[in-house]
């Protein structure tokens, strides 16, 4: 497989890789990657042989090209979210940059409805992410309790928890 710096959507993980890397050196740390991807269900111990695993040079520090490869490598269906969020991002920064100079010189009824369309693209984005959350705290759940029990039916129960 082609190196993921060249797949659309890894700008995505180009922030992830900034706001885990603390202390802006441009390398994460077991410490850095511990404190940002800590998620409540990967022990400490399974937290450091992920580390280990995406730290293919093994430099005991994980770069920005290693960690968009692993997610790169393993995101399945997320890959068009993400590229679909590598162009929504920019074209609301544009669409927020042109209000905030058209604004004020705006007639009345046209700050209305700027305002009105703002409101509405925050209410389509929380509705957006409401299903999203719902389904990521249902899996944590589901793997913690397949964690505790020798054998779970956790596959059927999030779908149907999911999808209901």
């Amino acid at each position: 497989m082609a190196d993921a710096v060249e797949r659309k959507g890894l700008s995505i993980f180009h922030d992830v890789f900034r706001r885990a890397d603390k202390n802006d050196d441009g390398a994460l740390t077991l410490q850095e990657f511990k404190d940002f991807f800590t998620d409540g269900v990967l022990s400490v111990e399974e937290l450091e042989k992920l580390f280990h695993e995406i730290d293919v040079d093994k430099s005991n520090n994980l770069s920005t090209t290693e960690l968009c490869n692993y997610f790169a490598n393993h995101w399945g269906p997320f890959g068009e979210i993400f590229a679909a969020l590598e162009d929504l991002n920019p074209t609301i920064t544009k669409a927020l940059n042109h209000t905030f100079q058209a604004y004020k010189q705006d007639s009345f009824f046209n700050q209305f409805a700027t305002r009105f369309m703002m409101k509405e693209v925050a209410n389509q984005l929380r509705a957006l992410g409401t299903p999203i959350e719902v389904a990521s705290e249902k899996m944590d759940e589901e793997t913690l309790k397949s964690r505790s029990a020798p054998l779970c039916a956790c596959t059927s129960s999030f779908l149907h928890a999911v999808l209901t």
